[in-house]
C-alpha cells in the first residue's frame, strides 16, 4: 500500500480527528473529501453549475440543488397567469424541468410602479400561482411524451451554439 504525508497545522488537526470519527479513518475521510472535490471540479470543468431551486409542492416547501445547466426558459400563458418552465441539463445527462406560475398582477396593480409599497406583494406567494415543482426526464423523448412544446424548445436550443464570441 503507497503512503503519502500530508503536512497539518496543529490548528487544524481537530480537524482530522473529527473526520475519522464519521470516516472510520483519517485515509477513508480524505479519500472521500478527494473524491468529492474532483467530482465537483469535472463537473465545473464541463460547463455545469450548482442549481439550487426552492420548491413549494402540496404545501410543502423545500430546497434542492443539483449541477446542471440552463438549457432554456420557456414562457407560456395560462389561466391566471404566465407558466414558466426552466430546462436544465444535469450533470447525469438527464432533463430537469422546474416549473412555477407567476400570476397575473391583480388590477390595483397593474401598471403601478409603486405596486412594492403594498405589503400584499411582499410574499412569494402574491407573486406565484400554485406549486414550484421539479420534474426529472431520463431523455428528450420521455419529455417529449409529456409536453411535445417544450421538448422542441430544448432541442432547437441544445442545436445551438452555448456560446458565442462576436467579434464587432
Amino acid at each position: 500500500m503507497a503512503t503519502k504525508n500530508i503536512y497539518v497545522a496543529e490548528a487544524d488537526l481537530h480537524l482530522f480527528d473529527e473526520a475519522a470519527q464519521y470516516a472510520g479513518s483519517v485515509s477513508a475521510a480524505v479519500v472521500q473529501a478527494l473524491q468529492d472535490f474532483l467530482k465537483v471540479q469535472r463537473y465545473k470543468s464541463e460547463g455545469y453549475d450548482e442549481i439550487e431551486l426552492n420548491l413549494y409542492e402540496k404545501g410543502v416547501r423545500r430546497k434542492v440543488m443539483f449541477y446542471g445547466m440552463e438549457i432554456t426558459r420557456v414562457e407560456r400563458p395560462v389561466e391566471g397567469g404566465t407558466r414558466i418552465d426552466t430546462i436544465y441539463k444535469t450533470a447525469k445527462e438527464q432533463l430537469a424541468v422546474a416549473t412555477k406560475i407567476r400570476k397575473a398582477l391583480p388590477d390595483w396593480a397593474k401598471g403601478n410602479s409603486r405596486v412594492w409599497e403594498n405589503p400584499q406583494s411582499w410574499s412569494h406567494d402574491f407573486w406565484n400561482l400554485g406549486d414550484r415543482v421539479l420534474n426529472v426526464y431520463p431523455d428528450i423523448e420521455s419529455l417529449k411524451e409529456k409536453d411535445t412544446y417544450l421538448a422542441e424548445c430544448c432541442e432547437s436550443s441544445l442545436s445551438a451554439k452555448p456560446y458565442e464570441f462576436l467579434d464587432i
